[in-house]
């Protein structure tokens, strides 16, 4: 009888140690859950493909910024990274489209200026506080160009015919409202001349217009319109940055020579929704700097594309923030 006692306290003991235990498994469990899953996901993130939404056409300025660099992170991350077009709207609908996505880093918006312009005309719903940029990846150089065939053969026949004939000399651009058009304002205003805007959804077809005479001029980089200056059917007769000359377009007018004030350069930048899990940020901003400030064939292909001959391309995440609040707060002022 009393071996039996002992055998029964034995189990007693034992079945108490064992349900301890397993309460001590449930409430860490319980503590992970409460909060949340981010830190398990965080560590293991990437796990699957990441899209990478462009709210502009292919071929453009932006789409081929998005595609090198997306390439580029996606061999740092180990899993593909995917670009998805969604042009239209100054890039409301790529935008509607990432809201609609959960914050967990798989969805990243690639985003310009418009970003500030949609948001200071009351065109989004989504205010600048819904979105962390990984930092400020490029920016670019505003020229005018146009056809090798058209009539205008400098800058200073353009201002000419436009004070001549104001508004029926026409100027393309990316997007309707859009940071284009604000900039083609401002490059008038510099000009004191007055041209007829005419937005397109797609640079490539913007180009496409130019070439064949529908479209006389476009405010456009030279990067995405390379090919066809160096095969002598586009022509540079403008470019809007403080450098005294650009090499290799040294008989072109800059700035400095014609007192112009305008210099914005279109910016293009990786964005997540703002409330994504720190962690996963952290990741991806790293891959991004990295991509953009060390990696030899993005190096190259930006002094390819002329994005080199501004010094102040990239800015890490924090200072792009605060550069983004006090631009927001100009093109209120301005557009409003």
């Amino acid at each position: 009888m009393k071996r039996n006692h002992i055998l029964f306290a034995a189990i007693l003991f034992l079945s108490v140690v064992f349900l301890q235990a397993c309460g001590n498994g449930g409430g860490e469990d319980a503590s992970n859950e409460g909060n949340g899953d981010a830190g398990g996901e965080a560590a293991n993130y990437p796990e699957r493909t990441i899209e990478l939404v462009v709210g502009y056409g292919e071929g453009g300025g932006t789409d081929n910024f998005a595609r090198l660099v997306g390439q580029k992170m996606s061999e740092k991350l180990g899993e593909n990274i995917n670009v998805v077009n969604q042009p239209g709207s100054r890039g409301a609908i790529a935008e509607e489209y990432v809201q609609n996505q959960p914050a967990d880093g798989y969805t990243i918006w690639v985003a310009t200026p418009d970003i500030l312009v949609n948001i200071a005309t009351d065109s989004t719903p989504y205010p600048l506080e819904d979105y962390t940029p990984l930092g400020r990846g490029q920016l670019d150089t505003y020229t005018i160009q146009t056809s090798s065939d058209s009539e205008f053969d400098d800058i200073d026949a353009v201002i000419e015919a436009a004070q001549e004939n104001p508004g029926t000399i026409t100027i393309g651009g990316t997007a309707a409202d859009g940071f284009d058009e604000l900039s083609a304002d401002r490059v008038m205003e510099d000009l004191d001349i007055e041209l007829r805007y005419v937005p397109y959804d797609e640079a490539g077809m913007m180009h496409s217009d130019v070439l064949g005479g529908h479209t006389d001029l476009m405010l456009e980089e030279i990067g995405p319109a390379k090919a066809t200056i160096e095969s002598g059917d586009l022509d540079v007769l403008a470019i809007f940055i403080d450098n005294e000359e650009v090499e290799g377009f040294e008989d072109v007018p800059t700035n400095p020579e014609r007192g112009w004030e305008f210099t914005d350069g279109n910016a293009r930048s990786f964005y997540v929704k703002s409330d994504t899990p720190e962690e996963i940020i952290n990741v991806l901003e790293e891959a991004y700097a990295e991509v953009i400030l060390e990696d030899e064939e993005y190096l190259q292909y930006e002094e390819d594309n002329y994005l080199h001959i501004r010094e102040d391309g990239y800015l890490p995440r924090e200072e792009y923030e605060q550069l983004n609040e006090e631009l927001l707060q100009e093109y209120e002022e301005t557009l409003n």
